[in-house]
């Protein structure tokens, strides 16, 4: 049997279950849905030993596979009814910073493509949105293109998390082959399950910051360090949490350059706020990502037992000092770490954004599992192996969802965070051991 006709196989099986899971379970079947993407790891497995390298002859091959996640809106988030609101708000005129989704409902103004039912499907109508202007302009296009479908709409998105997740997959292989490293890793990536779950079933932009922040990266190795700050400030326009890896460039490529490149990085992030500029602008959306640190909580694990204590201490749940005091020592371990770096190579920085991510991760007092992107794509780079497992195990927080609502059980937290701290534990131990022999010999 041909290489191509197995991939081929594998693509075909893999893209059934895919479709089976988002268009036929809601999130609150999760006993099917833990059944269905345990067949989507064993054929991610299964890839991972079948061929010994990657060839881009199946890009085309993963890229139809992947036009089977268009086929159904997305089954396990409702957060693509707020870009739909937000793209069609735009589209009125109106801006998504400024205006609350709440204002339409109480004073009964339905404009545009704005509707009671899509209103009614919002999960946070009472908060400024959080999604940075780039997001914003996808809303846009998506919404002005089908302005009177939701499937049409969410299409286009996907289509866009499609694209990106292809380009994600092309550009590891160029810096697999770059770093000298087997360019076989492509498996891990190319049917990783959460990836095909979260972006192109669910809708998550988490797709297009990685393929940005990969591009990024690749300019930074081959020392175009202004085109990498360009795609760097593109990412952090997605998603504001690449900002947390600026630090380990510092070092790299010194202190002028260092400075260039965040003032790209700035410019570029600030440049599409301009078109949203507002007096309320930044005092709303900072209010909104300050809600995300002081009031939310879901699927934590350190956070938890400090909350837990906390509790015990203050006779009331202290989230309002353990968010933001979280984001204070994370930021304070990234400093550390890159202050003690003393490998400097493209391989080490990958290495380091994964930890800190992971850091980040760990600490924080939301964890959904697409928040988990970053740190799994770029740990193909890399010998660190507790994010596969992690890319797993994050999946059984949908086990929280029922008819009823969210109610998390602590022994699911511990399936899916204590074998994922014992392998991280592993991982950083062997690297240790890896260079005491290195330096004996």
């Amino acid at each position: 049997m041909s290489n191509a006709w197995k991939f081929g196989q594998i693509s075909i099986v893999f893209a059934t279950i895919f479709y089976v899971q988002g268009a036929l379970f809601p999130r609150a079947e999760s006993s099917w849905l833990l059944g269905l993407w345990s067949g989507m790891f064993l054929l991610w497995g299964w890839s991972n030993t079948a061929f010994e390298r990657w060839d881009n002859g199946k890009l085309m091959i993963l890229g139809l596979s992947l036009l089977s996640g268009l086929a159904f809106l997305p089954n396990l988030s409702d957060d693509y009814f707020r870009f739909l609101w937000d793209g069609h708000l735009l589209n009125t005129g109106e801006n998504p910073f400024v205006q609350l989704p709440c204002f339409y409902e109480v004073n009964e103004i339905w404009p545009g493509g704005l509707t009671p039912e899509i209103y009614e499907k919002l999960n946070s109508p009472r908060y400024y949105t959080v999604y940075p202007p780039l997001n914003q302009l996808i809303f846009s296009l998506a919404t002005l293109i089908f302005p009177g479908s939701i499937w049409g709409a969410v299409g286009i998105m996907k289509a866009i998390l499609l694209l990106s997740f292809l380009g994600t997959v092309w550009i590891s292989d160029r810096l697999l082959r770059d770093l000298g490293l087997p360019n076989k890793r492509i498996y891990l990536l190319a049917f990783m399950p959460l990836l095909w779950i979260e972006w192109i079933g669910n809708l998550h932009f988490e797709g297009l910051m990685v393929f940005f922040l990969l591009m990024a990266i690749w300019m930074l190795h081959k020392h175009h360090h202004y085109c990498s700050a360009f795609f760097f400030g593109l990412a952090v326009s997605v998603k504001l949490i690449p900002l947390i890896f600026l630090p380990f460039l510092l070092k790299r490529i010194g202190w002028k350059k260092t400075i260039v490149y965040g003032g790209i990085v700035l410019g570029v992030l600030i440049f599409p706020f301009l078109l949203f500029y507002h007096q309320h602008l930044w005092a709303n959306y900072s209010d909104s990502l300050n809600l995300y640190f002081r009031n939310f909580e879901f699927n934590a694990s350190i956070y938890y037992v400090l909350r837990f204590f906390g509790m015990m201490w203050y006779g009331y749940n202290p989230i309002h000092l353990l968010g933001p005091w979280s984001a204070v020592v994370v930021i304070a371990i990234i400093l550390w770490m890159s202050w003690r770096e003393r490998t400097l190579n493209t391989a080490s920085l990958i290495r380091n954004m994964v930890i800190v991510h992971s850091l980040y991760l760990f600490l924080s007092t939301t964890v959904h599992p697409w928040y988990l992107s970053a740190a799994l794509v770029l740990s193909i780079f890399t010998d660190l192996r507790y994010t596969y497992l992690w890319g797993a195990t994050i999946l059984l927080s949908y086990v929280s969802y029922s008819q009823d609502g969210v109610m998390e059980r602590t022994w699911i937290l511990a399936l899916e965070y204590i074998p994922v701290y014992l392998l991280f534990g592993m991982d950083l131990i062997a690297k240790k051991v890896r260079n005491q022999f290195a330096g004996i010999t």
